[in-house]
């Protein structure tokens, strides 16, 4: 790798480390409101408004990222994000508070739009991009809430005050790597005609197949947090600490995942993706199974491997047919559609449960995702068919 290649690199690493301070915040939050006075149903109305606007805003935010360069919109977003995370310990009562939530989430949505934009072209350019910024994610979100809440117990403020803290790396990552990156706001297409042209790349069939690779993914992990949780609780009776270790070893297990696809999915191309989902299938149907805390835990890395294999090619993919036009704004349409349908399996799921059972959810997300790898195959045996 050259020497731009190294630099390109290690500003996808530094801008990266934005999932740190994030997952960090996400640990304290909760305490921060409590003691701004606002508890009950009002406390989760503000954690839950940031997350309306990260499922949407994507495609735009991507936008501004081919129009004005990621880099620049990396390095304004940590800049202004400091001040803002500050913000949490001066206001009180529910409406300060979500005003300062959707200001965080609104900023906040430019970075992530910012980190995949620079992903992309580094995956182009380097040959290494979305890996390494799934890796360094993963470190941060096994690390971030633990972090978090070890500071909070000895200080709410000083926890607070080391979140914004880490967000000078990430400015440093903008500033240091960012000319040597591409995405220096090369796009000159308005936001429609960029939609419209995301669109078309996203059409192709083999991005389809990965999109719906990656969606079941997302899916299943929605349903891992959302109620496999429970059962790990209720009916396994894990404690916090095992239950950490479970969390720790899935994202360790992610971000490897995340980093072998870098070099496994260009050589070897869906049936990476395929193999990924199919495995997936296998986990979730064991542990919908299993009542053994030792295969639970056991399985939890093999989840999180497969998770990263499974979700990454198509953020690749993307980056690869999109043209310096638009690569901002159809990397960030793939994770519109991902976040949606994270959102989208839970709600529609709910009504379910009480017929289905815990265990029965965990069966969904098994069968997700065997539809998911079958579609692969199917994809594969139609394209080595003669026509």
């Amino acid at each position: 790798m050259t020497c731009r290649g190294r630099l390109v690199v290690a500003g996808v690493v530094l801008v990266g480390l934005f999932t740190l301070p994030t997952f960090m915040m996400r640990a304290v939050l909760p305490y921060v409101t409590g003691s701004a006075g606002v508890h009950g149903e009002w406390m989760s109305r503000i954690l839950y408004a940031g997350f309306i606007m990260l499922a949407v805003a994507s495609p735009l935010a991507g936008w501004v990222c081919d129009r004005l360069g990621a880099w620049r919109v990396a390095l304004v977003s940590a800049v202004l994000l400091a001040p803002l995370t500050l913000i949490y310990l001066l206001v009180h009562g529910f409406w300060g508070l979500l005003v300062v939530r959707l200001a965080n989430s609104c900023i906040g949505e430019m970075l992530i739009a910012a980190a995949n934009t620079i992903a992309a072209h580094a995956t182009v350019s380097a040959g290494l991009g979305f890996g390494v910024l799934r890796f360094i994610e993963g470190v941060g979100i096994a690390v971030g809430p633990y972090l978090g809440g070890f500071l909070a117990e000895i200080s709410l403020p000083l926890a607070v005050s080391a979140a914004a803290a880490l967000m000078t790396p990430i400015a440093l990552g903008a500033l240091v790597a960012g000319r040597c990156s591409g995405g220096g706001g090369d796009g000159r297409r308005g936001l429609l005609e960029s939609l419209r042209g995301s669109a078309m790349v996203l059409s192709a069939p083999r991005l389809l197949v990965l999109l719906v690779a990656a969606c079941g993914q997302v899916a299943g992990f929605a349903i891992l947090l959302s109620y496999y949780t429970t059962l790990l609780v209720e009916e396994l009776h894990l404690g916090p600490s095992m239950y950490g270790v479970f969390l720790a070893a899935e994202s360790i297990g992610y971000s490897l995942g995340s980093l072998f696809s870098e070099k496994l999915y260009p050589r070897l191309g869906v049936p990476v993706v395929a193999m990924s989902s199919l495995v997936l299938a296998a986990v979730y149907f064991t542990l919908s199974c299993s009542r053994n805390v030792a295969v639970v835990l056991a399985l939890a890395p093999v989840l999180g491997l497969s998770a990263g294999e499974a979700f990454n090619p198509v953020y690749m993919e993307a980056a690869r047919r999109a043209g310096e036009w638009g690569r901002g704004v159809v990397v960030n349409t793939v994770d519109m559609i991902v976040n949606i349908s994270m959102a989208a399996v839970s709600l529609l799921l709910d009504p379910l449960v009480p017929l289905i059972g815990l265990r029965g959810a965990v069966v969904v997300a098994a069968l997700i995702n065997l539809g998911a790898g079958l579609l692969a195959i199917l994809y594969l045996v139609r394209a080595y068919l003669p026509p």
